[in-house]
């Protein structure tokens, strides 16, 4: 027999950490076990920021979870005493047909959100560092901004410590083995038992759990900082957090933080479908540069400068877009928790609250049909 807990939470980035928080607050035994240390750059959260937006155009059933997570981030900061969520506004420039900028407005719309249509000379005058095709406009969202990435999972981790959770780095699972009433985890030639198991290891769920291995696409992004011609003018008070639209692709990326240049990142990888997270280069090749600086050429000209530092990280998704969310169809104490690559970071507060009500049978906030495992076991 191994040590045994109520519930172990299985990879510690940004669902997990949240988790491993939320469960902390019941009492019960809570353990928290990563392959990685904290802050590390092998997963999807690293990278200093990750973009929170409230008029969401990957769909509208979103929203309501959105506005929880807010609500939860700001609850996190009074706790902590850490500043983690910055509405600073998003610009989000484009075609006006196209179906994210409709998509967004319409969700802004639906839940009395905050936002102006620019025209392309009027977003020149508001943010003259973007250069805008005149068949273009802006959405600005001034509800959006932007979260402090590893500063969140650092303050989820550091919190739940306090409140008890055990916690253990540098300590990857080698197996999981579901049994009809508890899951039994091996670590570190360490045995480990629960009641209940939540499995919160994005790309790595493949390696975990290959039932889902088909369904879900794996791929390398790629994200750059780059030196401005002159950085005071892209501080968070003077420029916002952007997402550039050009048919199906499109570019993201944030104001000057605390790295000393522009973020930009691009929306698809030459090296697509990754087989396993084995498979990914971490080396930055001359295209990797040609597509962020492709961008900034045209799009942001004065960013386009010497490079600060380079990176890359796993995006992942399933084919509607949409999270894993619930039980294992097959193992119902074990709990899934795969909220996509990139797409789920801004709503990871409450997607911790989510898993840990299901970890306990508690009544959920939510709707959680579009996200349930079953769909991949009809």
């Amino acid at each position: 027999m191994g040590l045994v807990y109520d519930f172990i939470v299985v990879g510690l980035g940004a669902h997990g950490s949240s988790t491993l928080y939320q469960l902390s607050k019941t009492g019960k035994k809570v353990l928290g076990i990563d392959s990685f240390s904290i802050g590390h750059n092998n997963g999807s959260s690293h990278g200093e920021s990750r973009m929170i937006r409230f008029s969401y155009s990957n769909g509208e059933h979103y929203v309501p979870m959105l506005l929880r997570s807010k609500e939860i981030w700001n609850e996190i900061e009074n706790e902590s005493k850490e500043s983690l969520l910055f509405q600073k506004g998003a610009l989000f420039a484009g075609a006006e047909d196209h179906p994210t900028l409709i998509d967004a407005k319409e969700s802004a719309d639906k839940h009395n959100l905050e936002y102006d249509i620019l025209s392309s000379t009027e977003v020149r005058k508001l943010y003259p560092q973007f250069v805008i095709g005149k068949n273009s406009i802006g959405f600005l969202d001034k509800t959006a901004g932007y979260l402090l990435s590893e500063s969140c999972i650092r303050t989820f981790i550091n919190l739940a410590d306090r409140n008890g959770a055990e916690i253990l780095l540098d300590t990857p699972v080698t197996s999981i083995e579901p049994m009809d009433d508890k899951v039994i985890i091996q670590a570190n030639n360490q045995r480990y038992e629960a009641e209940k198991v939540i499995l919160t290891v994005g790309a790595y769920i493949n390696e975990l759990c290959p039932d889902f291995s088909k369904y879900l696409s794996l791929w390398r992004l790629v994200a750059g900082w780059f030196e401005p011609d002159d950085i005071s003018h892209y501080g968070p008070e003077d420029f916002p957090s952007f997402v550039l639209i050009e048919k199906d692709h499109y570019s993201y990326g944030f104001p000057t933080i605390k790295i000393p240049g522009v973020k930009i990142g691009f929306s698809m990888s030459k090296a697509q479908n990754l087989n396993s997270t084995g498979e990914i280069n971490r080396e930055i090749n001359d295209d990797d540069i040609e597509s962020l600086r492709y961008w900034l050429e045209k799009y942001l000209p004065g960013v386009n400068g010497n490079i600060v530092q380079v990176g890359t990280c796993f995006g992942m998704s399933t084919p509607d877009r949409n999270f894993i969310l619930g039980p294992h169809p097959k193992y119902p104490n074990i709990i899934l928790g795969h909220a996509c690559s990139g797409h789920g970071f801004k709503m990871s507060s409450a997607i911790g609250e989510i898993l840990a009500d299901l970890s306990q049978d508690r009544q959920v906030k939510f709707d959680l049909s579009p996200h349930s495992p079953k769909r991949f076991f009809k």
